[in-house]
């Protein structure tokens, strides 16, 4: 089968609801504007292909080949690109907002004016990239993520994180929920209690693997992964503060109600450490805006 039959394969299978394309070779192919939002593409071969307009968010592009790729004015919000290798790749004006870039090497890559509000850098390989005019902002790093020297994280509005908060257990997130759930259902009842859940839950595919209503508990998880990367955390903190704020309508008492202390989540009554307060809690984030912290 020749490149174009190839293409025009993974647009039919796409398109009659498939989305598992793990491994797909498709070098050097002419792929503007296609949407696969959603699909798996992980170690797929996307080596120089043509991505121009792209819609992969919401894909995973794990320890996928990137190299050389043009991916200008793609839209790769929320992709899953860890480990992934993106040597010299053009990604012009792109949306990589709240983007998994776990241990991806970025070395010589174009990322002028590309939006990379609250990606995850966390040990990432970004020597010789050109980065002018891009969004940075809450972006975050670690320790091992390397930067060159000339390049200063905090100046660009990025975060440096604790390597400890990286990941979340998906049980840790379950029992946050399911509590939160069983101090305000007291009030609204599980029906409507259900519905706000379901009213809050920001559009994001990964959290579809959340489901509301069980026999047994309010919310439980049907996806195979045990842990949440900080990305999918910061997803859940947002579906549970938007849950908690509609609650607080009826629930006006609501902030004397919950015992905040033991949950991962910043609820919205505790600006001073909320991630989305831009004095972010030292607990989370450490020597943002540092004068001197280039990560060596």
């Amino acid at each position: 089968m020749d490149q174009s039959q190839t293409v025009q394969d993974l647009l039919e299978r796409y398109e009659a609801g498939e989305r598992n394309f793990a491994r797909i070779q498709l070098r050097q192919a002419d792929l503007r504007g296609i949407n696969l939002s959603g699909a798996n593409l992980e170690q797929a071969d996307l080596r120089g292909a043509n991505l121009i307009r792209a819609n992969l968010s919401g894909s995973q592009l794990e320890d996928s080949y990137l190299n050389e790729a043009s991916l200008d004015d793609a839209n790769l919000d929320h992709c899953g690109l860890s480990r992934a290798i993106l040597l010299k790749t053009s990604l012009i004006n792109a949306n990589l907002k709240r983007a998994d870039l776990t241990k991806t090497y970025l070395s010589g890559s174009l990322l002028l004016n590309s939006n990379l509000e609250e990606a995850n850098l966390a040990g990432a390989y970004l020597s010789g990239v050109q980065i002018f005019g891009a969004n940075c902002r809450k972006a975050y790093y670690t320790k091992s993520t390397y930067f060159d020297i000339s390049l200063k994280p905090g100046r660009l509005g990025m975060r440096k994180l604790e390597e400890e908060m990286l990941e979340t257990s998906i049980e840790k997130i379950l029992s946050d929920f399911n509590y939160l759930g069983s101090i305000i259902g007291r009030y609204i009842g599980k029906t409507m209690m259900a519905k706000y859940w379901e009213n809050a839950r920001p559009k994001i595919q990964w959290l579809e693997n959340f489901s509301i209503n069980s026999p047994d508990k309010l919310i439980y998880f049907t996806g195979k992964q045990t842990v949440a990367n900080f990305t999918q955390r910061q997803d859940c903190q947002d579906w549970g503060n938007q849950f908690v704020q509609n609650s607080s309508a009826i629930v006006h008492n609501l902030p004397s109600l919950i015992q905040s202390d033991h949950l991962i989540f910043q609820l919205p009554w505790n600006n001073s450490n909320s991630i989305e307060n831009e004095e972010e809690s030292e607990s989370l984030f450490v020597d943002y805006s540092s004068e001197d912290d280039t990560v060596e």
